[in-house]
């Protein structure tokens, strides 16, 4: 079940200020910082890769995309929520509701002890099916979790060879989500999106959001846009360009693509 945040004042929507790093003492010592976003404040863990990230540059192409299209007062629906750095960043840029989906056992954990108003974590997996699957776990860095086996192929040093797993909890936003209705998606579950679109037959049809943002790799381009292109006509790959944090909206057969090679595959559906 969700858990509600209680209520903290609202603040208005800035460049995180720099963070504070330290470091923990100890025999396990573990170096640690914060990023604050508006007046939330995200602790970060800088062992894994992604943490350090937000901590030197908190500019991402989630928060670019946000900022071009998101509306105050939107319903966000985050699947792949990871630690609520994006979660933090649709809050504050004014959602009235985020519902921030993880199912990562360990990174749930520090999704669900955020203190934001309006924000609700869920620790599910979403698929094309309910019930329960396992769940790859990457070694090298917290933001590689994946259902798709094919996954660990892909991306071999991102899980090593004695790959770990669990057990999670998996549903159809259909199901999980019967009536509510979300303003915009971000979809970003490793390998899985074409699957969730496929579970999510109901609400494109009878309650499509506004803007889809989705993370597409090759494997899943076709199945995905193919069902999304039924309900939106205008599908771009959205990259940043790191030189002026500035983002870039590209036809996804352009070729200014090939300099943006090392950036994840994300697309903005509308």
């Amino acid at each position: 079940m969700p858990r509600r945040r209680r209520w903290l004042h609202r603040v208005s929507c800035h460049r995180p200020r720099e963070p504070e790093p330290h470091l923990a003492t100890g025999h396990n010592a573990v170096k640690t910082s914060v990023v604050y976003i508006g007046q939330y404040v995200l602790p970060l863990d800088l062992r894994h890769k992604h943490d350090r990230v937000y901590s030197t540059n908190p500019t991402t192409i989630d928060t670019l995309l946000a900022d071009a299209f998101m509306c105050r007062g939107d319903r966000v629906l985050d699947a792949g929520a990871n630690i609520g750095f994006t979660a933090l960043h649709y809050i504050c840029r004014g959602a009235s509701e985020v519902h921030a989906i993880e199912p990562a056992p360990e990174v749930f954990f520090r999704l669900n002890s955020l203190e934001a108003d309006n924000l609700f974590t869920h620790n599910i997996a979403f698929s094309d099916f309910n019930g329960s699957t396992e769940i790859f776990l990457s070694r090298s860095h917290n933001q590689g979790h994946t259902l798709n086996p094919g996954f660990l192929k892909l991306f071999p040093s991102v899980f090593g060879e004695d790959t770990e797993r669990a057990t999670v909890e998996v549903a159809t936003l259909d199901r999980y989500f019967p009536s509510e209705h979300f303003d915009y998606w971000k979809v970003d579950i490793e390998g899985s999106e074409s699957k969730f679109l496929a579970g999510a037959e109901a609400h494109l049809k009878f309650r499509p959001p506004r803007v889809v943002q989705i993370e597409l790799y090759p494997a899943e381009y076709d199945a995905a846009a193919g069902i999304l292109s039924r309900f939106y006509s205008t599908g771009l790959r959205a990259v940043h360009n790191p030189n002026n944090d500035q983002l870039l909206l590209l036809d996804p057969c352009s070729p200014e693509l090939s300099a943006y090679a090392n950036q994840a595959p994300v697309y903005i559906f509308y």
